[in-house]
């Protein structure tokens, strides 16, 4: 008897990488390679909105979030937007490279950090809710 596969159409094997994804993200520190948080504030930047402005994100914000695997180990946030700027695609935010990189819409999340070097940040924000938007695999890099 011929095995078939559980995942038998493309399209299914995208919705579950999906949620795979979203999973993966849900709680992920909003702050990393090209985001700097204000952890004693709780307070996130728009990577779009002017400077000089007060264009922070805070908890409950609805937000966009461009993420790339980082040598493929780590999601590491690119950037994070208002969720009015529309920015959706992975093109929308950055290059794209051979590495895994997505684009989120997300709520951030007042739930605190305690980073690397064992730095306790009760302020600090996470991204909850996560949905997928857009997913950019290693190989649409090269």
């Amino acid at each position: 008897m011929a095995r078939t596969s559980l995942l038998s159409t493309a399209a299914e094997r995208v919705h579950v990488e999906s949620k795979h994804i979203a999973r993966k993200l849900t709680g992920a520190v909003a702050g990393g390679l090209g985001v700097t948080p204000d952890y004693e504030r709780g307070r996130v930047p728009c990577a779009l909105c002017r400077a000089g402005e007060d264009t922070t994100l805070a908890a409950g914000d609805s937000v966009t979030a461009a993420l790339r695997n980082y040598e493929g180990h780590t999601w590491e946030p690119v950037a994070v937007y208002c969720r009015s700027h529309g920015v959706d695609r992975v093109e929308d935010a950055m290059d794209i490279l051979a590495e895994e990189q997505v684009v989120v819409a997300a709520t951030l999340e007042a739930t605190g950090y305690l980073d690397p070097l064992s730095g306790y940040h009760p302020n600090a924000l996470s991204f909850g809710g996560v949905e997928l938007l857009d997913y950019s695999p290693v190989a649409d890099g090269y």
